[in-house]
C-alpha cells in the first residue's frame, strides 16, 4: 500500500509585533525559524521584508538538502501581536514538491533525469528554486513516471481566508 504523500506547506506562520525598543517600527518573527527576523515601518513593508528573508533562509536550506520543515498553526493566539502567514514564493515551493515527490518514490536525480531524457545536470537545475519556470508538459511527464497525477487549481491563498472561513472547492480526505 503506498504510503500518504508528504503535504507541502504553502507558507509559514510567524508573529507580528510592535519593536520593542522602537515601537515605530514592526517586527515579523518566523515561529520555526526565529533567527529570521524581518522589519519594516508598515504592515506591507515588513511583510514583504518576511517573505524575501524567509524564501532566502529556505532556498539555503533547499541548497543544503534540509528537508521543508513543517508549518503547523499555533495551537494559541500569539500573547503579543498578530499571527501572520507568508507565502513561500512558488519556484521554491515548486522545487521541494519536486524533490519530495521523487524521493518519495525512492528515485535518485540521476535516475529521474535518465527517465527525463536529460543530463543528471539539467535535471538538477530543473528541480532548483533558482529556476523561474517549469513547462507544463516537462511537468506532467514528471508525474507521470512517478505514478502521479497533475492537478492544477488556483485557490485563494491561506492567509486571505478569514479565521473560521472554509474553503470551496475540494473536499478533504
Amino acid at each position: 500500500m503506498p504510503t500518504k504523500p508528504t503535504k507541502i506547506t504553502g507558507g509559514f506562520y510567524a508573529v507580528m509585533t510592535r519593536v520593542p525598543d522602537d515601537q515605530r517600527y514592526l517586527q515579523v518573527t518566523f515561529l520555526q525559524y526565529p533567527n529570521v527576523v524581518s522589519y519594516g515601518p508598515d504592515e506591507e513593508t515588513v511583510l514583504r521584508n518576511a517573505r524575501t528573508l524567509l524564501n532566502s533562509a529556505l532556498a539555503q536550506d533547499f541548497s543544503s538538502d534540509r528537508p521543508l520543515p513543517s508549518a503547523t498553526r499555533p495551537r494559541r493566539p500569539p500573547r503579543t501581536g498578530k499571527l501572520v502567514y507568508v507565502l513561500l514564493d512558488p519556484p521554491l515551493r515548486m522545487a521541494y514538491l519536486l524533490r519530495i515527490r521523487r524521493e518519495e518514490a525512492g528515485i535518485t536525480p540521476a535516475q529521474m533525469a535518465k527517465r527525463m531524457d536529460m543530463t543528471t545536470a539539467q535535471y538538477r537545475a530543473w528541480e532548483s528554486p533558482l529556476r523561474t519556470t517549469v513547462g507544463m508538459l516537462t511537468l506532467e511527464k514528471f508525474a507521470r513516471i512517478l505514478g502521479l497525477g497533475l492537478y492544477i487549481d488556483l485557490l485563494r491563498p491561506m492567509h486571505e481566508i478569514p479565521p473560521g472561513a472554509k474553503r470551496r472547492g475540494r473536499k478533504s480526505r
